[in-house]
């Protein structure tokens, strides 16, 4: 083996913390769904298992291909900032309808609706392939067989303690946040987080042009 197998680890943690601290849209979800104790465990389940996934693509080798793709890369920049940014403008309608209308509470259908948009912010969202298929898959590329599934469960390790780290603080903070009113906060907070990262994703995309 070309070099010391924990340091290697290490690599893949270290990349994998850099990626999560990012606080991309399933972060935040995960976040959200925390503090107000539905679905928290179920959603943190989703996005975890959806970035083991595209870590292992991204290390056998999927990442070579959106490297030689650029323009599949800049149209996934651009597909990922249109989806937070409509994301977040979904966020504050279902806020504005919250504070307009009576309290419901159907749980069932909260539930399926929050699973619903774990896999939708897990498969749709573009970001996430890039990250983890692009960014860790580049970086995989450079080592050899063994030292690359090496590096990968690095990164591997990260994302299931991040998502349930969220869904658990989240759950922590839940009882003295158990009011609508702060619940509708939650929600506004959340779209203009989505709404913030989406604007700078587009930005970032309009200046490379």
């Amino acid at each position: 083996m070309s070099a010391d197998p924990l340091a290697i680890l290490f690599q893949g943690v270290a990349l994998g913390v850099s990626l999560c601290f990012t606080l991309g849209p399933q972060s935040v979800f995960v976040l959200r769904q925390g503090l107000r104790g539905k679905a928290a465990f179920e959603v943190a389940t989703i996005c975890s298992l959806a970035d083991l996934a595209l870590i292992v693509a991204g290390a056998v080798g999927f990442g070579a291909l959106l490297s030689a793709f650029p323009s599949v890369a800049k149209s996934a920049g651009w597909g990922s900032a249109l989806f937070i940014f409509g994301y977040g403008v979904k966020l504050l309608a279902d806020a504005a309808l919250a504070g307009a209308g009576p309290a419901r509470s159907d749980a069932g259908r909260t539930r399926t609706c929050a699973v619903a948009t774990a896999v939708a912010l897990s498969v749709l969202n573009p970001q996430v392939y890039l990250e983890m298929v692009g960014v860790v898959g580049s970086v995989a590329l450079r080592f050899a067989d063994t030292d690359r599934a090496i590096f990968a469960l690095g990164v591997m390790l990260v994302s299931p303690l991040w998502f349930f780290g969220l869904a658990m603080g989240g759950q922590r903070l839940a009882a003295r946040m158990d009011s609508r009113r702060v619940a509708r906060a939650i929600d506004l907070t959340t779209a203009v987080v989505m709404l913030g990262l989406g604007a700078a994703l587009g930005l970032t995309e309009f200046e490379l042009q």
